[in-house]
């Protein structure tokens, strides 16, 4: 569903889309992705959307490889981001958060 939706609004040729599974296997696909792309392309981290929380956008590229992350997650007292386990545990997506990270990667397509 995201992957039509996202390629059916971008049709640029300079664009590339790796869908990694993390799962159990900690940064192993990540590291993968990141050792086999040129340095100047940019990297947009998805994680969490199906969740009901709020939409997070870290576009300071914080870390060494220089990635982008977009994510679902709520902020503590601390001003840390985290998943309580009655969100982690919901068996539905949460459309809302998916438009909008659809929305949001096709600007940031379009203005690079």
């Amino acid at each position: 569903m995201f992957t039509t939706d996202v390629n059916r609004e971008s049709q640029s040729k300079k664009v590339a889309y790796a869908f990694i599974d993390e799962g159990c296997y900690g940064e192993r696909g990540l590291d993968v992705l990141m050792s086999s792309i040129k340095k100047n392309a940019k990297v947009y981290y998805l994680d969490s959307h199906w969740s009901r929380a709020a939409l997070n956008v870290v576009d300071k590229q914080l870390d060494k490889n220089k990635i982008n992350y977009i994510f679902c997650a709520d902020i503590n007292k601390n001003k840390e981001f985290y998943l309580d386990k009655s969100k982690l545990n919901k068996k539905s997506l949460n459309l809302e958060n998916f438009n909008q990270t659809i929305k949001l990667l096709n600007q940031k397509i379009k203005g690079d």
